[in-house]
């Protein structure tokens, strides 16, 4: 630092048993995960989030300070549930490789190495018809047998092999023919070597060199090689068709977590909203407005009164305050008198009561056509049969679990997407988190 003259400092840290201090160091050790997340590539997440977004809350403070095992169990939690959705998310990724592989490449591959076996068989039922027969070459329409002793004329073949690569180059056609088999010539203009194709129901390279004879003998064994290259392509059908029972046993396979995934998370979520509860149970409770002496009460029956013409209400003041109407109705509003449509034995009072946000708005019969509601899901009854979700900081939607696609579990973060045909259910996708970071001056 600014001022130090002292050549070697010695840094002491100094932390208390059971206090803030372990929190702090957690939230350091957590920052130094999100920076090797970034670093490396051994993780297999696209995405991480930052961790200046975990703030505590007032409750949260007060019982770490006063030493609450839940806070340090909703740490570990936290890194747990983490872990666990980074492996889930790596099980899902290879599960669509294998998918795609399962219907596309290894069928492919197979049908490619099918058809590959039969034509080598045409070629080797060549090679084995020529095999063992007189010496015969044609080189650019010279042919090349046996001379007047009776000996094969390989090294006047060889030469005039090697004259004619080095005359006409690639793509000349054929310019001739032996066992069977149709001759070429290519150029690897990158490397400055020449091949040769010996063509047949399929086409076998041979490299060149700058003796004649030896690349007699080059083509003789690329000839005589092609029944163990046969043999080589049927054990990859066969590795091929392992790959598919593989891949299909593999597909069987669940994600070996999913229910210690399942466990933490609901008890995360349970510790996240007894550690909510706590705050709002140690604020000062407000006493509902008491009616002032002069003030008339109004009797509400515990049923609504029944009317024909709903419209009877701009009529009747004492039915419009009982049902605590607010404004006058025109002809082509639809009034309501506090009750759903479809019967249901919830009320908004037995959300109120459930103390999820604070001052909530609450909604019993969200509309379903065609809507999207985004949010934590922060209850789930399955005996009532609907979940409770939030969206944004108070609003509360009540949702019937019968027009879901699936039971949602407490703590995810869902969107819910209702089509517009009544006669199918909502469609239900996980929504990650983004990577938001604040600047600091």
């Amino acid at each position: 630092r600014q001022g130090n003259q002292n050549p070697e400092v010695n840094i002491y840290r100094y932390v208390t048993e059971s206090t803030f201090d372990a929190y702090l160091y957690q939230t350091v050790e957590n920052k130094q995960k999100f920076i090797s997340q970034v670093m490396t590539s051994r993780t297999p997440l696209r995405s991480c989030d930052d961790v200046d977004e975990s703030v505590l809350s007032y409750a949260e403070v007060k019982a770490l300070c006063i030493g609450d095992s839940r806070i340090k169990e909703k740490m570990e939690l936290d890194i747990d549930v983490n872990k666990l959705k980074v492996l889930e998310a790596s099980f899902k990724d290879q599960r669509y490789a294998l998918q795609d592989k399962l219907r596309k490449s290894l069928p492919a591959s197979i049908s490619a190495t099918e058809h590959k076996i039969e034509l080598l068989e045409q070629d080797v039922a060549t090679s084995e018809r020529t095999k063992g027969a007189d010496f015969q070459m044609t080189v650019m329409g010279h042919k090349f047998g046996l001379d007047g002793d009776g000996k094969p004329r390989k090294q006047e073949a060889g030469e005039a092999l090697l004259a004619a690569a080095q005359t006409f180059g690639n793509n000349q056609g054929t310019i001739g023919e032996y066992r069977g088999f149709k001759m070429s010539f290519y150029t690897d203009q990158a490397f400055g070597k020449v091949y040769l194709n010996l063509q047949g129901a399929t086409t076998h390279n041979v490299e060149l060199g700058t003796s004649a004879s030896g690349n007699l003998t080059r083509i003789e064994n690329a000839i005589n090689g092609i029944p163990q290259r046969l043999e080589e392509v049927r054990g990859q059908l066969a590795n091929y068709h392992s790959q598919v029972k593989a891949t299909e046993e593999e597909l069987q396979k669940e994600f070996p977590y999913a229910e210690e995934l399942k466990e933490k998370s609901a008890r995360l979520a349970q510790l996240n909203t007894e550690l909510t509860m706590q705050e709002r149970n140690q604020s000062p409770v407000q006493e509902p407005p008491q009616p002032a002496p002069d003030e008339p009460e109004v009797e509400i029956s515990e049923e609504p009164p029944k009317l024909e013409n709903p419209f009877e209400v701009r009529a009747n003041p004492e039915i419009a305050e009982a049902v605590n109407f607010r404004g006058v109705p025109e002809q082509n509003d639809k009034v309501h008198f506090g009750i759903s449509e479809t019967k249901s034995p919830l009320s908004e009072q037995t959300i109120r009561d459930m103390k999820l946000v604070e001052t909530p708005v609450i909604y019993l019969n969200p509309r379903t056509d065609g809507q999207q509601y985004k949010g934590e899901i922060l209850h789930v009854d399955k005996e009532q049969g609907y979940c409770v979700q939030l969206s944004g900081k108070h609003s509360l939607f009540v949702h019937s679990l019968e027009k879901l696609e699936r039971v949602p579990e407490v703590g995810e973060n869902l969107k819910l997407s209702y089509p517009h045909d009544e006669g199918h259910k909502a469609t239900i996708t996980i929504q990650e988190a983004q990577t938001r970071r604040r600047c600091r001056k």
